[in-house]
């Protein structure tokens, strides 16, 4: 396994979905401390966004083994609302171009 901690990226969401509701799917996870959850703005679709999350990953082996399907480009489906039954798509996020800080900083 490597040391490369991988960013967690949900690349298309509704923009109606705020990042709290986010925030609360991923903390029932368990995967770790979720140190920052940054939207971005889909550029040809204003209905749908993008969503980066910058976790502190736990130790045990499980969720190691989570960690590491995701740093080598597996992706991971979240079912976030088992009724119906609704997902997202959980990658690692690829920085695609070089104004993402700029995007982010807060």
């Amino acid at each position: 396994m490597s040391n490369y901690e991988p960013v967690l990226c949900i690349p298309r969401i509704e923009s109606s979905i705020h990042k709290t509701f986010v925030f609360k799917k991923l903390c029932e996870l368990k995967w770790g401390f979720i140190e920052k959850i940054t939207e971005i703005p889909l550029k040809n679709d204003p209905t749908q966004k993008r969503i980066i999350i910058k976790i502190k990953w736990n130790k045990e082996e499980e969720i190691q083994e989570i960690k590491e399907k995701i740093r080598t480009g597996e992706s991971i489906k979240l079912v976030y609302d088992k009724f119906l039954p609704w997902f997202w798509k959980i990658q690692a996020f690829i920085k695609q171009d070089e104004n993402y800080q700029k995007k982010t900083k807060n």
